[in-house]
């Protein structure tokens, strides 16, 4: 038997790779479809060499991403029409939307419902929904998700991954030609072409918030600072630290084993934080609060922050004495790890389960 697995996103590297190494140990055959989105495929390269690109990134324009999104149902149709596949697990509309019309049993995965187009496109056409359960019934249901059909785990759809860690052997000190000696802060900027952050009116703020922390880390701790761009039109904004030691990789970096180098992660992205944090690495998350949660983060990052994993803020003294603890030493999560995973189910799991009880035979 065959099953489809479709990566759009970089961070579904993380969400669906370990599934994927799971169900082939246990001898079944692969489909692997990736956009062609720059990190995505490369990132992906690291756990797997015989995947199928298909299809393009929109980018931040709806227009453009709906233009995409038809052109990409159009190439993976053309696949699939003389392929039989047992089921497919995704999070994108477009394989969703696919798999449905050659009558492929779909599961879905999703751990942001505030992306309000993708979960409308996908979540009523799901045989099977897999969501972590802080997200909670109301909110899927709300969607068009099937009540019977939802499936919940405890924890965080990137804990497979990492639990996976040692799969990967990539030394970023070499690839970074970084200095062991010195200490490393990597920065991850806010998905700004996401839908859901389109007219966002924090962005500007963010970005600011996230210069001044790194003028700050380069000037008081004399810090590696690595910055990791959603894209390298970003790179000019930092152009007036390169002679002070902030890096931009040319080539996507694999985020987790960076992470675990770092001394501290700033991140405008709320899987980064997921993952940084989950890997003992002082944290702090500053992304735009979205308007669909009370708080401003999503249910999993604010579970985390309660949980002393995550740490957030807008205001930039309290940023400053955030990095002063960190890199004073200060701050010490190591405990609170221990103890909010010691209730955690892998994810990849699930997925595993939910695909063969819906698989439908060749």
């Amino acid at each position: 038997m065959r099953f489809w697995i479709d990566f759009t996103h970089p961070a579904h590297v993380n969400w669906f790779a370990p599934v994927a190494y799971k169900i082939r140990a246990n001898g079944y055959k692969l489909l692997l479809t990736v956009r062609d989105d720059t990190e995505t495929v490369h990132l992906l390269r690291y756990w797997f060499k015989d995947f199928k690109v298909v299809g393009s990134y929109g980018g931040p324009s709806l227009e453009d991403k709906l233009k995409a999104y038809a052109r990409r149902v159009t190439l993976l149709s053309k696949i699939l029409r003389h392929l039989k596949v047992g089921a497919l697990l995704t999070h994108s509309p477009d394989s969703t939307w696919t798999a449905y019309y050659y009558n492929i049993p779909i599961v879905v995965v999703t751990d942001e419902p505030h992306a309000k187009a993708v979960s409308k496109l996908t979540l009523p056409l799901a045989d099977r929904v897999i969501s972590p359960s802080v997200i909670g019934l109301e909110r899927l249901l709300s969607f068009g998700a099937c009540r019977e059909k939802i499936m919940f785990f405890k924890g965080v759809t990137e804990y497979s991954a990492i639990k996976m860690m040692e799969k990967i052997d990539v030394d970023v000190i070499r690839e970074l030609n970084l200095d062991s000696s010195r200490p490393v802060a990597t920065v991850r900027l806010p998905a700004w072409k996401s839908s859901f952050l389109q007219g966002n009116p924090y962005l500007p703020l963010i970005y600011r918030l996230i210069k001044s922390a790194v003028r700050y880390l380069l000037e008081k701790y004399d810090c590696q600072v690595v910055i990791l761009p959603r894209d390298l039109g970003e790179a000019p904004l930092f152009k007036e630290y390169y002679r002070k030691g902030v890096i931009i990789p040319s080539t996507p970096v694999y985020g987790l084993k960076l992470f675990q180098t770092s001394k501290i992660v700033i991140t405008g992205g709320s899987a980064t934080a997921r993952e940084s944090s989950l890997l003992g690495t002082p944290t702090l998350l500053c992304m735009p609060p979205l308007t669909d949660y009370r708080s401003g983060l999503m249910p999993e990052d604010e579970y985390l922050r309660d949980s002393g994993l995550i740490f957030s803020t807008y205001n930039e003294h309290e940023i400053r004495d955030f990095i002063d603890r960190v890199m004073s030493g200060d701050y010490d999560i190591s405990k609170a790890v221990k103890k909010v995973t010691s209730n955690f189910e892998d994810p990849s799991d699930l997925m595993v389960k939910a695909i063969l009880s819906v698989a439908k035979d060749e």
